[in-house]
């Protein structure tokens, strides 16, 4: 499962059916920020416009999740 915008979808999803993390084998997101963001000096976009849909993704318990920051995207 790939995500490239905000988690706002796959939170509700998660909300509804908890266990679908299960089926899930390799979560990839780009999203967050090391250095700078582009949304604030500390925030990246994605992540920025729905934080609360990013802490319960965060929290499901998927167990691989690549996260792709804002500082990948810069270099590659």
């Amino acid at each position: 499962m790939v995500y490239t915008g905000s988690l706002s979808n796959l939170a509700v999803l998660l909300l509804a059916h908890p266990d679908i993390k299960d089926k899930v084998e390799l979560l990839s997101i780009m999203g967050g920020a090391i250095r700078l963001g582009n949304e604030s000096p500390s925030s990246e976009y994605n992540i920025y416009t729905d934080p609360e849909a990013a802490k319960i993704v965060f929290a499901a318990g998927f167990e691989n999740v690549f996260l792709a920051t804002l500082d990948i995207t810069h270099t590659v």
